[in-house]
């Protein structure tokens, strides 16, 4: 009884720093963020102040994190920040997160499920904060613990929070690549068929691709002004506003590509090409996209010489898929409207409709309402 009894606290404090270590967190991280959060909040006095100080340096440390907020000018001074509610109510945010995980350094679960939860909150964000911003938290974070605390940027509880961060960013990159849309297997083979596609010159392949997309997207051709679209394919071979946007469309493509094997990266450009898009006069969105993820399997088909159930093919279809689910996204945020003023619009809509008794009757009641 006495063996049991001290066999069960043993196997549970194995078994939580193994959790911990499949996480990314040793024992002594453990350790070094429970007493360096103490000391944090020692140093600043109170919660909310040492939650205000870190806000305040990840503005400075973090390329474009001024920029992310709406709701408060995050380019004003310190002072002004300090006495502003929207930014007040950020950093009550940002605390509640932190708290959230160091609170559960010694619940392995609950820690994972904490970092789950927040990496959700910010991929489902419009639009998304993924590595781009917390690969920089990683990377600098113990430089603002070392100096907040006065210790060495290399000491246990200033990498304590380097780990931490590894482990946020971890889950983030698996989450970001369910998000998108994409398998591992389909990155590889993304990877494997642009240099199929791109080997006899990735200009050829973008004259084959574009004209290809001509045919095959709906008024495509009407879009352009710089060139016209409407000539014979041996003339837009030799037309040189043609063969720039072959290269503006390539290099937009390899751009994808090439961020494949980082998912934040490849966010990052899904939503820059797309906001890309957006900004055209008169845009181009989801009406030219759409059909374009439907049918651009049968262009991979002929161009790898591949059936129609190919991998290949299903990878690009997929990929472009990714690219329309931001587009959707981003379309929304371009034309004004919250995903909270989205879902309030539909709701709202089904009421009056059956307050009225009925879409007709709901649209008298609106136009006679007008008049």
């Amino acid at each position: 009884s006495i063996q049991r009894t001290r066999l069960v606290p043993a196997y549970n404090t194995v078994l939580r720093e193994h959790s911990l270590e499949k996480i990314g967190l040793s024992d002594d991280d453990r350790k070094g963020l429970e007493s360096s959060w103490k000391k944090l909040l020692e140093a600043a006095g109170d919660k909310k102040t040492a939650g205000t100080n870190l806000v305040l340096w990840l503005f400075d440390n973090v390329p474009k994190m001024r920029d992310r907020f709406t709701k408060f000018n995050a380019h004003q001074s310190d002072d002004a920040l300090k006495a502003n509610a929207e930014f007040n109510k950020q950093v009550d945010v940002i605390v509640s997160g932190l708290v959230t995980l160091v609170s559960n350094v010694n619940n392995p679960a609950a820690l994972q499920a904490g970092i789950e939860r927040l990496v959700d909150t910010h991929l489902n964000m419009q639009p998304s904060i993924g590595l781009s911003y917390f690969g920089s938290v990683q990377q600098y974070i113990h430089l603002y613990i070392a100096k907040t605390l006065n210790i060495a940027a290399d000491s246990d509880e200033a990498k304590s929070w380097t780990h931490l961060w590894a482990a946020f960013n971890k889950v983030l990159k698996e989450h970001s690549l369910e998000k998108i849309g994409i398998t591992d297997s389909e990155r590889k083979l993304l990877i494997s068929s642009w240099k199929k596609l791109t080997a006899g010159g990735k200009q050829n392949f973008g004259v084959d691709l574009v004209l290809w997309m001509f045919e095959n997207v709906s008024n495509m051709r009407d879009q352009f002004t710089k060139f016209d679209a409407h000539q014979s394919d041996s003339a837009l071979r030799q037309d040189a506003g043609f063969l720039r946007q072959v290269s503006r469309i390539v290099g937009g493509l390899e751009t994808l590509i090439n961020s494949l094997n980082e998912p934040g990266k490849l966010q990052d450009s899904l939503e820059k090409l797309t906001d890309a898009h957006l900004h055209f006069v008169p845009s181009v969105g989801v009406e030219f996209f759409a059909p374009l993820k439907d049918k651009i399997h049968f262009f991979i088909e002929k161009a790898l010489n591949v059936d129609s159930s190919s991998a290949e093919a299903q990878a690009w279809t997929d990929l472009i898929g990714a690219f329309n689910k931001v587009l959707v996204d981003h379309t929304i945020q371009h034309i004004g409207l919250s995903d909270s003023d989205r879902k309030a619009l539909d709701s709202s809509w089904k009421k009056l409709r059956s307050g009225a008794g009925g879409r007709k009757n709901a649209g008298t009641n609106l136009v006679l309402w007008m008049l």
